[in-house]
């Protein structure tokens, strides 16, 4: 009964998740935290409510409850490490840490490379998908570059393709809007719609709230190049 308990709060907490209910789904991982039985179930529960912590803060336009979320899921995500020997898990774990502010991106980056060196072509994806995100914020000609790099790495129609291709769009949106020339704006727009529609035939239908987040970005560029680009 334990372990049919703990399956089905976990489940639920992946739908919360994918459905973008951040909240609900720390509450679900607290309930399924009740019911593990080994340190392997308590880190695959730490690390799901690390990352439903992180989101939930990300969203958050309150700065101090966004910190406190990124402490939770800073504490989480380091415990996961202590209890974890499971590379896919320690990957996902990375990964998280490298979003976080204040972390070492370059180490974490490099001690996951190494730790998955010929294991996993994906999880290097991830895991270059990452400190793409961080280069992103400062340089994103460099940062379109590692994610070209990661999606060329990355199987085709999975999760990780799809972050990839969208976050090269995501770095021609933000060329845009630096831009004065509406000639060039509209060029990254035009681009952008390019990466964008390549990330929604890469993720799988069951990603919702991923797939809705692109739609959106391409309406509302298409909607930009017609009133102001024409």
């Amino acid at each position: 009964m334990t372990a049919r308990e703990f399956e089905t709060r976990m489940l639920k907490a992946e739908v919360y998740y994918k459905d973008g209910k951040y909240y609900d789904a720390i509450q679900m991982c607290n309930f399924a935290f009740v019911y593990t039985k080994s340190d392997e179930e308590r880190a695959l529960v730490l690390n799901r409510r690390g990352y439903a912590e992180r989101f939930y803060g990300f969203k958050s336009k309150v700065n101090e409850h966004k910190q406190e979320s990124y402490e939770m899921a800073r504490k989480d995500w380091r415990k996961v490490l202590e209890l974890s020997s499971n590379i896919d898990l320690r990957i996902s774990v990375i990964r998280g840490l490298m979003l976080l502010p204040g972390e070492d991106i370059e180490a974490l980056c490099q001690t996951g490379k190494v730790a998955i060196s010929n294991y996993a072509d994906n999880l290097e994806a991830e895991l270059i998908n990452s400190y793409g995100l961080v280069v992103r914020e400062t340089d994103q000609e460099r940062a379109i570059s590692i994610f070209t790099d990661g999606y060329d790495k990355a199987e085709r129609g999975t999760i990780i393709s799809g972050h990839l291709a969208q976050n090269v769009g995501t770095c021609r949106l933000i060329q845009k809007n630096q831009e004065e020339s509406l000639k060039s704006k509209k060029e990254y727009a035009i681009s952008a719609i390019i990466s964008l529609k390549v990330a929604l035939e890469e993720y799988p239908e069951d990603q919702k709230e991923h797939r809705r987040a692109v739609e959106n970005k391409i309406a509302n560029t298409r909607a930009e190049i017609e009133n102001n680009f024409q």
